[in-house]
């Protein structure tokens, strides 16, 4: 087996299986260059193993990267607008499946694992020589691309990669594929959150109908408060007059009482 099947074999391992499966494998003419073989990260894992079980879809990558640097070198702003619409969407599709392959195999990528997986699907997205590194299967380490320069490709793969040829026919074609890939990623995207927006305007009219509810039993509390106040300061005048007439006839009966006694005691 050569060193670069060796290295592809293990680069498919989990981290945690790694560090064993590579002292295992360090022997005969290859051991020192298998030693040297640094654990992978999470992202780099992930990474490799899209290269190994998915290598279409970085197929799609390097061919959409090929058509936005053609449309670029053709001034053909129209298609490169139309290509660089689609990339987000690829990226991220991309990198979902990354982490789907690693869910898979037992191991749950972290946030920071998955913006590293897109910052590199990026960087192969603008330089086809770090495209050929992320699809060889034996990728080191992430990558980043300032949009400018080549990428930094230093001590980046275990083992040689093969830039791929394409021809303009070749690159127009996969280009469109990647292309529709991105579109019917986005729509489907676009469907689900249909979907999830139709439930919650359902949710959304209940509510309304509830506070509808709500405000008509308030409107109607207020309404019998209102009346009752009215009611009740009605009782209270009611109250205050009688009360007064109450005290009044009280008086008149205490008159009328001492000047019945003074007249008894005038008769005697």
């Amino acid at each position: 087996m050569s060193f670069a099947d060796i290295a592809r074999e293990l680069y498919a391992l989990p981290p945690a299986e790694f560090t064993a499966a590579r002292n295992r494998k360090a022997s005969g003419e290859h051991a020192a260059a298998i030693k040297a073989l640094p654990k992978p990260s999470a992202a780099v894992w992930a990474i490799n193993l899209l290269a190994t079980h998915e290598p279409e879809e970085l197929d799609h990558l390097a061919a959409l990267g090929d058509a936005m640097r053609q449309a670029q070198a053709d001034l053909d702003r129209a298609t490169l607008s139309s290509l660089g619409a689609g990339r987000r969407q690829l990226v991220t599709a991309i990198a979902k499946q990354a982490a789907e392959l690693a869910a898979d195999a037992g191991h749950k990528l972290s946030a920071a694992a998955l913006v590293e997986i897109q910052d590199t699907l990026q960087a192969a997205l603008s330089d086809p020589d770090a495209a050929a590194a992320v699809a060889s299967g034996v990728l080191l380490r992430t990558l980043e691309s300032d949009g400018l320069e080549s990428v930094d490709l230093t001590d980046a793969v275990a083992a040689p990669t093969v830039r791929r040829k394409a021809t303009k026919d070749d690159t127009a074609k996969r280009a469109r594929e990647a292309a529709q890939k991105a579109a019917d990623e986005a729509q489907e995207e676009a469907d689900s959150v249909a979907v999830e927006l139709a439930a919650v305007e359902k949710q959304l009219a209940a509510a309304r109908k509830r506070q509808d509810t709500a405000d008509a039993a308030r409107d109607a509390a207020q309404r019998a408060l209102d009346e009752a106040v009215e009611a009740a300061s009605s009782a209270a005048e009611d109250l205050e007059e009688i009360e007064s007439e109450h005290a009044k006839k009280e008086r008149e009966r205490d008159r009328a009482v001492r000047n019945a006694e003074r007249a008894r005691d005038a008769t005697k």
